[in-house]
Order: C-alpha cells, then sequence, then structure tokens
C-alpha cells in the first residue's frame, strides 16, 4: 500500500507535469486527459518523473493505459 506521502508525491507530480494551479483539486477519479488536460509530452514527462522518483522502469507501452490519476496511483503500488 502507497503511504500518504507517496500518494501526495505522485500528486504532485500528476499537478506539475499538467500544469494544474496549486488550489485546484486532484481526485483519484480524475481522467488525466479530459479532467485534467494531459497531452501525451505531460504524459511522457509525468513518466520520467515518477520512474526518478520511486526507482522503476514504465514501459513505453504501460505509460500509455494510464487514464486515471488512481491507475497511476495502483501501478506505481505494483511496480516500486
Amino acid at each position: 500500500m502507497l503511504t500518504p506521502e507517496q500518494v501526495s508525491k505522485i500528486t504532485e507530480i500528476i499537478r506539475e507535469c499538467a500544469d494544474i494551479k496549486p488550489d485546484a483539486l486532484i481526485e483519484p477519479t480524475d481522467n488525466l486527459y479530459l479532467d485534467l488536460g494531459m497531452d501525451e509530452y505531460e504524459r511522457t514527462k509525468m513518466t520520467c518523473e515518477l520512474e526518478d522518483e520511486f526507482r522503476i522502469t514504465i514501459p513505453a507501452g504501460d505509460e500509455g493505459r494510464f487514464r486515471t490519476v488512481q491507475e497511476v496511483y495502483e501501478y506505481i503500488e505494483r511496480n516500486r
């Protein structure tokens, strides 16, 4: 299980990569693309930052499967 600090760090990375205002609420059910406005470049940036932060490798095929914030949490939990 991810710690609250890890969840917070993942959310912070998503926020920075998608250029979301600090006071905007990010929910686990938010769609990275439809709700948060993330594009492919931002997704790639997010993936690189997650890899660095959690010392994992996210294959290109896996990064394309992320749709929601919750899916990112679950992926990190399974692969860290």
